[in-house]
């Protein structure tokens, strides 16, 4: 239900998570994978020729949302020589305790420093969201340069590491609100506060 329902948009899945949720992708351009993967940058590798070709977007998970200032990522996006911007957030409590389940951000005089997959460098880190905005398409020919390792998780957040130690120029935006669905004790955090919020929403209504 949290889709953004446009025809602009594309989904990279299989042909059964396709069949078993047609509802939801009824409006979106699809690219269909022969078989499921083992992570996201196979899925990456094996849909190449569709992201070359896209200009001025962003790549997304399924399992985050966030909030963030539209004036500062049309400024960034219009800044000269900006190839990739990333999106940060601070950590909430139960994302801290999950020391594993996230990749860090270190900044340095506000430049992007280090990405550190799966790992918290100094307290100050902010961690790295779900979700990227590329420029050009054509950087992820860079991609082949990632290998697979069986039996390890090679998630975007290798390929972005990759891309910054390779002095692609990389901006970061801090998010507002950052939702990160990818654990059960964060999916139940969201679930508690959605109804919450629901009833205190409807509450005020009806007092109104």
């Amino acid at each position: 239900d949290f889709f953004p329902n446009n025809k602009r948009n594309v989904v990279i899945s299989t042909l059964r998570i396709f069949k078993e949720n047609s509802k939801y992708f009824k409006n979106f351009e699809k690219v269909i994978l022969n078989k499921q993967t083992n992570s996201q940058i196979e899925t990456l590798k094996k849909s190449i020729k569709h992201l070359e070709k896209r200009k001025n977007f962003f790549l997304l998970s399924c399992d985050a949302f966030g909030f963030f200032n539209l004036k500062t990522f049309k400024m960034l996006t219009e800044e000269t020589g900006v190839d990739v911007i990333i999106f940060v957030f601070d950590p909430s409590l139960i994302q801290k305790s999950q020391k594993d389940s996230h990749t860090y951000v270190s900044f340095k005089r506000g430049t992007i420093s280090s990405i550190n997959i799966k790992k918290r460098i100094r307290k100050d880190d902010l961690g790295l969201a779900g979700f990227f905005w590329f420029k050009n398409g054509q950087i992820f020919s860079k991609i082949k340069k990632i290998n697979l390792i069986q039996g390890q998780e090679i998630v975007v957040d290798h390929f972005i590491q990759l891309l910054l130690e390779n002095n692609i120029s990389i901006k970061a935006i801090k998010l507002d609100h950052y939702f990160h669905l990818g654990t059960i004790d964060e999916l139940n955090e969201f679930k508690f506060w959605n109804i919450i919020f629901k009833k205190n929403y409807f509450n005020s209504k009806s007092n109104n």
